[in-house]
């Protein structure tokens, strides 16, 4: 696991201090564009001219955990904070990988509970690759606050549709659909809602452009789950499914051959390169979870026409 803070060089030489006091030791920096490095028992904290604190920890540890809190007193929260009532976020996962639906996440937050979530989903790394019982533990942490007014709506896109229509048309019907779901019955001034960008379409933008004149704060941002709370945890439950989904075609002897699995669905993975050569070669034709729109699985079905995908 680990955490990251944007620190100005005041706070960071004060969480220095703090580190050193703990009992931590200053090591040699790794590169031109480290300030300084320290270890504390199984922890390293790497502070950065980019005024980026970075601390990897590999197992938790109650001790590094207090540490890390005041760390957040010093640092403060790296989530913009919530001048609404309520926050809507959404996000997706698996949208360029070859095997598996397309994840979308609509998250519901009230303000209240932003400072309780917040120091759960500052200590989830989902930038790491981890197996699928750290996402189950996390995600069942996020939905113990569904009981105090946390909501979320998921939609999964299923390859068959991903071979027929342009993903970014899918990801907007399906981001309006949840949306109208989320917002009806609420007052849109009320609401902030933020959308990691993918290229979001004309007919969604015009929907957004409705709830803006009604009130609505809309923020439309790339990697928007830096900076903002809701659409972190969106982020993190979509992970979830998609591990899920993952988790139980790896494990189903059905859909292993010669000892590989599907791997992570990705076409940088080796296993999933091989698995799929090797399905092909013995079966003729892929399962129901592969993208054979992909141009990579055309060129192992032999198809050199160029896919038209819907709408035109």
């Amino acid at each position: 696991m680990g955490r990251k803070w944007i620190v100005i060089q005041t706070k960071a030489e004060k969480i220095k201090n703090l580190l050193l006091a703990e009992g931590g030791r200053e090591e040699k920096v790794g590169s031109p564009y480290e300030i300084w490095r320290i270890k504390l028992k199984n922890a390293t904290f790497t502070y950065y001219q980019t005024k980026t604190l970075y601390a990897t920890l590999p197992k938790e540890d109650p001790t590094i955990l207090a540490v890390f809190q005041e760390i957040d007193k010093i640092a403060g929260s790296i989530f913009i904070p919530l001048r609404k009532d309520f926050a809507i976020g959404l996000d997706e996962t698996n949208k360029g990988e070859v095997i598996g639906p397309l994840f979308l996440i609509g998250l519901f937050l009230p303000k209240e509970l932003f400072d309780s979530l917040e120091k759960i989903v500052a200590l989830i790394d989902t930038k790491k690759v981890h197996d699928f019982s750290y996402w189950e533990k996390n995600y069942q942490k996020i939905i113990d606050f569904k009981k105090t007014g946390l909501t979320f709506i998921g939609k999964k896109i299923a390859p068959q549709l991903i071979d027929k229509y342009k993903i970014n048309y899918l990801m907007d019907m399906g981001y309006l659909q949840i949306l109208k779901r989320l917002v009806k019955e609420r007052e849109a001034k009320n609401i902030r809602i933020v959308i990691d960008d993918y290229g979001v379409g004309k007919d969604f933008k015009n929907f957004l452009a409705q709830l803006a004149k009604a009130g609505a704060e809309i923020i439309i941002k790339k990697g928007a789950d830096e900076k903002f709370l809701e659409v972190k945890i969106a982020s993190i439950i979509a992970k979830y499914f998609k591990e899920a989904f993952f988790h139980k075609i790896k494990n189903d002897p059905k859909y292993q051959i010669e000892n590989l699995t599907i791997g992570s669905g990705n076409l940088s993975d080796k296993e999933t390169k091989e698995w799929l050569k090797k399905w092909y070669e013995k079966y003729q034709k892929f399962p129901y979870f592969v993208r054979i729109s992909y141009a990579p699985i055309k060129k192992i079905l032999g198809i050199e026409k160029k896919s038209e995908k819907l709408p035109n």
